[in-house]
């Protein structure tokens, strides 16, 4: 859970960052934060970070089962 939120903190900032300096106009701020953060960050941080856990939880699972 904190990788994740590290994850797609990092991506928010980054999506502030350009945001801010990169893109003056007001329409491509929120467009900006909706593919860094949402896109990138949340749901490809469930995706990149989950892989890595799935075969923890797995092992975990399995282990209760025995």
């Amino acid at each position: 859970m904190i990788q994740w939120l590290l994850w797609a903190g990092a991506w928010f900032l980054i999506a502030h960052w350009i945001s801010l300096y990169f893109s003056p106009e007001f329409v491509s701020r929120p467009g900006a934060h909706a593919i860094l953060t949402l896109g990138i960050g949340a749901f490809g941080g469930v995706i990149i970070i989950g892989k890595w856990m799935l075969p923890i939880r797995y092992r975990h699972f399995h282990d209760y089962l025995d």
